[in-house]
């Protein structure tokens, strides 16, 4: 695959590669949430209505959106998402944000950003590092996230 041959699987950690993997999937997502209501407060609630929101257990509708596949947020999830859209640069946002969510080729990727194709997977990693850096700040309470 082409993918493979730009990024070398050493270069980023499984464990945060696996994070914004679950994070492409959650912004690909087809919901009716964000067809029906486009605010950005809308991509953070909980699947669940208001009427189990406070059970362990939800009721038979919300059971039904789960099962059809819409992956819930969970808070790496969250937690990526407002450290990409607030701390990470523009080039490098977009450069996630173009392999992950949109899983597109390394080579149109380095052409829509004006970047060099050598230089993609070096520019990955620092968006990438960038982001692990950031949740690492916001496991140990260095970083508020107001």
């Amino acid at each position: 695959m082409i993918r493979e041959q730009f990024m070398v699987k050493e270069m980023i950690p499984a464990e945060i590669n696996e994070k914004l993997e679950a994070w492409g999937r959650w912004n690909r997502q087809p919901s009716s949430r964000s067809r029906g209501n486009v605010s950005v407060e809308s991509r953070f609630r909980d699947n669940r209505c208001p009427l189990c929101y406070e059970k362990p257990d939800p009721c038979d509708a919300c059971k039904r959106v789960i099962s059809m596949g819409e992956q819930p947020a969970t808070p790496d999830v969250l937690n990526i998402e407002r450290i990409v859209s607030r701390y990470v640069p523009r080039l490098s946002r977009d450069q996630l944000i173009a392999h992950y969510v949109y899983r597109c080729r390394p080579e149109a990727t380095s052409r829509k950003l004006g970047i060099r194709k050598t230089d993609y997977d070096m520019l990955l990693r620092r968006g990438v590092t960038m982001v692990a850096n950031n949740l690492q700040k916001i496991c140990t309470g260095a970083l508020c996230m107001i």
